[in-house]
């Protein structure tokens, strides 16, 4: 009785258990829509596609539409296999043991009734997508529904399972913080405590002239996604009343309900040339380039916009750029009336003029990536110095084993390479004797940092060392760009100061003319 009993119930264990796993030669060969639907790429339509999300937007513009599915067999199956598909519902899941079972949180109704697999390529069946979406797209849930192929063959089922997340549950809003004016922009910024145990989380700036909403966003301008908690709204109108704001985005591209809309209006700003020029009156002279001005055809040529930034940047806050400065407004204006009246002296001057516009292009793209100058630099020294250095070690090795000190000759020195690093302070604002002091109140009553590199030719060595030298050095200082209120902006000012100078040397070295 006992052994009657284990072979009646072994047949239906051992269905139970084969159910469970994969179809062999299962391909999934990919989604397309049913009728005009547009379908997302986030639906996983591709047959190499193994994640299929369908987010709020997406629910929007599906509902009362259906999907096609497809799938082949990579093999030839049993004679007499039956197919059939399930569904869940979202959140839910079926029974993959049986062709028939709707029970549980099944779909109520088959999307394929158990049939004949009467070919095994490029099977296709549709699914109506408002069931598997729940229904509803304001549910505030994240699911996910589970469409079930079942195979029947020769009383062994197999399933094959295709997963379909159904994130309908938007992030939490951001908080806006106040909005900082700038020239042309502004500067929105916001917090976001709410959403900081999701990853994957980015925010999208709103902003437009009137007032918008939720409902209203689409008709405004919009920033990509940031993964920052500010932005720089730019290319705005100075004097007009902008609106902003900011939603979260999470990681099935689902928008959160916009923050608080504020305002703002941009504002022109003062750089410190023009803080130092018109608001504290300082007396150091821009002005034309008189010679490129009329070499190139126009102050607005980009040629011209170049010397006159490298002569506002670089120039004019250090001495001797200012002496250099100071003698080409001299000198330059009678030429320029001269060359402007000729159109080969024109051509020839703009020859002229490009090493010096490369040269002000260099400076520029130096003192933006000045890290790499410099690693550049030191190895370029290092290249130079690294024969003498090792002819230092050799003849120390030798002098230790007591070898004459005629092995140690040296070629005779005549140049001198000094690299030199120091605190540094601008004294810009001496000239307003305490009445105004433009570059303390732009860029801060900091120490910068001065690098300096000097050559030096040494052509008289025998009392003393008699040499003409040039130093050129690089310090640069930011600062926030003041409003006409004098209230700092949200700009950015920066003043680059390269210093340069001539000297004549006098060394007495008692050391190096003994030894």
């Amino acid at each position: 009785m006992t052994r009657h009993l284990f072979i009646a119930v072994l047949p239906v264990l051992l269905v139970c258990r084969t159910s469970m796993a994969d179809i062999t030669g299962f391909q999934f060969n990919g989604i397309e829509a049913v009728g005009d639907v547009e379908l997302s790429s986030r639906i996983g339509k591709a047959s190499t596609d193994t994640d299929h999300l369908i987010n709020i937007e997406d629910c929007k513009k599906y509902t009362g539409s259906s999907i096609r599915v497809m799938w082949s067999l990579s093999r030839v199956p049993v004679s007499g296999t039956t197919w059939a598909v399930k569904m869940s519902k979202p959140g839910g899941s079926c029974s993959t043991s049986s062709m028939s079972d709707l029970s549980g949180s099944c779909y109520e109704e088959f999307i394929v009734s158990e049939k004949a697999l009467d070919t095994y390529t490029n099977i296709k069946f549709s699914v109506p997508l408002d069931p598997l979406m729940g229904g509803d797209c304001n549910v505030n849930e994240d699911r996910v529904t589970n469409i079930y192929i079942l195979l029947n063959e020769g009383g062994i089922i197999s399933a094959q399972t295709i997963a379909f997340r159904v994130d309908l549950k938007p992030p939490y809003s951001p908080t806006i913080g106040e909005p900082k004016e700038g020239d042309q922009n502004v500067l929105i910024s916001w917090t976001d405590d709410k959403n900081s145990s999701e990853s994957g989380i980015r925010y999208r700036v709103y902003y437009s002239e009137a007032p918008f909403d939720d409902t209203t966003k689409s008709q405004t301008s919009a920033s990509d996604p940031v993964t920052g908690k500010s932005y720089r709204v730019s290319g705005l109108e100075n004097g007009v009343e902008y609106w902003f704001a900011v939603c979260a985005i999470d990681d099935s591209d689902n928008e959160s309900p916009l923050s608080a809309v504020t305002s703002a209006m941009p504002v022109p700003s003062y750089d410190f040339w023009e803080y130092y020029k018109d608001k504290a009156g300082g007396g150091e002279t821009g002005g034309f380039c008189f010679i490129a001005t009329v070499a190139y055809g126009s102050p607005l040529a980009k040629e011209v916009q170049k010397l006159r930034d490298f002569r506002d940047r670089f120039l004019l806050p250090n001495f001797m750029g200012r002496a250099l400065v100071s003698l080409y407004y001299t000198v330059s204006p009678p030429l320029a009336r001269v060359i402007q009246r000729h159109e080969n002296l024109r051509t020839i001057a703009r020859i002229m003029l490009v090493p010096v516009v490369l040269f002000a292009e260099f400076v520029d793209f130096a003192s933006a990536h000045l890290g790499l100058i410099a690693l550049v630099f030191f190895f370029v020294v290092f290249l130079c110095l690294a024969p003498a250095l090792l002819r230092k070690v050799i003849a120390l090795f030798l002098l230790v084993f007591s070898l004459s000190s005629n092995a140690l000759a040296e070629s005779p020195r005549n140049t001198m390479l000094e690299l030199k690093f120091g605190p540094f302070k601008p004294d810009i604002d001496k000239e307003f004797n305490g009445k105004a002091s433009p570059f303390k109140t732009v860029m801060g009553n900091k120490t910068l940092l001065m690098t300096q590199f000097e050559y030096d030719y040494e052509f008289f060595t025998r009392f003393g060392i008699i040499a003409m030298g040039a130093t050129v050095g690089y310090s640069r200082a930011k600062g926030s760009a003041r409003l006409q209120d004098d209230k700092p902006s949200n700009d950015t000012t920066t003043m680059h100061m390269i210093p340069l100078s001539l000297s004549a040397i006098y060394r007495f070295d008692w050391a190096a003319q003994k030894h």
